[in-house]
Parts: structure tokens; sequence; C-alpha cells
């Protein structure tokens, strides 16, 4: 179950506002969701262009976006999550450790599945293959299994079926499921822990949301511009310049005309 997240506290670690604007750009961008999280990892790592985002596996880009919510809010964290054994509300602490074995748990790079009888190695996909197929409404499934599939005698990171060794023609809803279970043996979702229900004492399993809990800490930027525009006719070119115990200083004046 996804908890439901309490409000911003702040962090230890501080993101500057343009960094936070330029967040929120990422995620609001009109495009598809591949593309908008390749924005939004080469905004919170430096290191990380966008090019670069794009060719980590989906596995990778979910292990980034935990790595920075994790240095967000204050923790111990509280939620609220719903059992779905007995649907009964509980309250569920937890801290950045309770998360650090999806992240350091390394995934294969690729797997093995059968299909029509054979077996087959398949990698997990990147960014720039989820972005290709989610452009094109020509290519389903089916089109995303045959670029994940490995030759024989090629090395994980190749391409698609090009070294002799045919993909079966397979359908998309039989390639969904296929997809499926190539994302859970070489892809599997981090800030996923399993809890035990307090009242019926059932395991549950919380999902932890790396880009809702982001949004939640960098949202509040809109709000520091908005305010010092208002008051004082400022530009966000000139609110972004402004040290951050200058610009509080006038975030509190503004406040404090407005009230």
């Amino acid at each position: 179950m996804v908890g439901a997240y309490p409000e911003p506290a702040h962090s230890h670690v501080r993101i500057d506002l343009q960094a936070r604007l330029d967040c929120i750009a990422a995620m609001i961008a009109d495009e598809n969701a591949a593309a908008r999280t390749s924005r939004l990892i080469s905004v919170l790592f430096e290191d990380i262009a966008e090019s670069q985002a794009d060719r980590l596996s989906s596995n990778q880009r979910q292990v980034r976006l935990l790595q920075k919510a994790l240095e967000l809010g204050r923790w111990p964290a509280h939620f609220v999550t719903t059992c779905r054994h007995c649907k009964v509300l509980s309250d569920v602490t937890v801290s950045r450790q309770d998360f650090q074995d999806s992240i350091q748990s390394q995934c294969p790079a690729s797997c093995q599945l059968t299909l029509n009888g054979q077996t087959l190695t398949f990698r997990a996909p990147t960014g720039i293959e989820e972005k290709t197929v989610l452009e094109d409404a020509g290519l389903g499934s089916a089109a995303l299994l045959g670029i994940l599939h490995v030759p024989r005698d090629a090395s994980p990171a190749a391409n698609g079926c090009e070294d002799g060794e045919a993909l079966p023609a397979v359908s998309d809803e039989d390639a969904d499921a296929l997809l499926v279970k190539i994302l859970e043996e070489c892809s599997p979702p981090v800030g996923v822990l399993n809890l035990d229900c307090p009242s019926c004492q059932n395991q549950i399993r919380f999902w932890f949301d790396s880009i809702d809990w982001i949004s939640r800490h960098v949202w509040s930027a809109i709000d520091e511009v908005t305010v010092l525009a208002r008051a004082f006719g400022w530009t966000e070119e000139a609110i972004c310049a402004l040290p951050q115990s200058r610009r509080e200083l006038y975030l509190k004046e503004a406040r404090g005309m407005v009230q």
C-alpha cells in the first residue's frame, strides 16, 4: 500500500531555490514520464547530464531518485497506510536506514526467461528505451521486448536481435507479462518495505514514492517566488540570486505585509 505522506518538514539538506524551480519544471514538463524522470535526475545530480540519465537502467534511475528523496525532510518519517487484509489505517514510522537494502542490492545485468519453449536472455530497459516506446504509439510491449532481447554471444548491453537469434513472435498481452518478469528480475522496485500490520499481524507492503516526496519538498519554491514578486516587484532571476538567509528575511517581511 502507498502511504499518505505528512506535510513536508525542513530538510537536513537544502536545495537552492533555482534548483527547486528546475525540479518543478522537470516534473510538469509536457513530455512523457520517462523523459520527465531523465530531466529530474539531471537537475538533482550535477554530475549526471540528461543524456546520461537516459542511458541508466530503470533500476538505476529509481535508485538515484530514492537517494535524493532520502536527503529531504525529517527522518524517521511518519506515514499512514491501509492494510489490504483488514482495511485498518495504521501509523508507520520509517527511517532512512530501512531503505538502504533496496539501494545497495545489486541487480543482475540480465535474466533468462522461457518463451515458446526457448530460453532467452533479456535485460532491463534504459530511460531512452522507455521514452522511445512511450513517444511512438506504434510501438507496443512486443516491440520493447525485442529491444531488450540479448542474443547469444552478445553482452547484456547489446540491443535487440542482431546476431542471428530471432525473437519468437509474441502478442502484446504476452509481452506485457514477460516485461513484468524482466523488471522483477533485473529491476526490482526500490523504496518498498515489508511491514507487519499492527492490527491483524499480516504483512503489508509499503511503497515509497520518491518523486512525490521530492515534489512535496521543492514545491514551496513557487510560493516563495510569488510572494516576493508580488511584494517587491522583483523578477524570478533577482529572487533566485538572493542568498537564502536574505531571502528568508524578505519573505518574513512580505508575509507580514499581507497579514
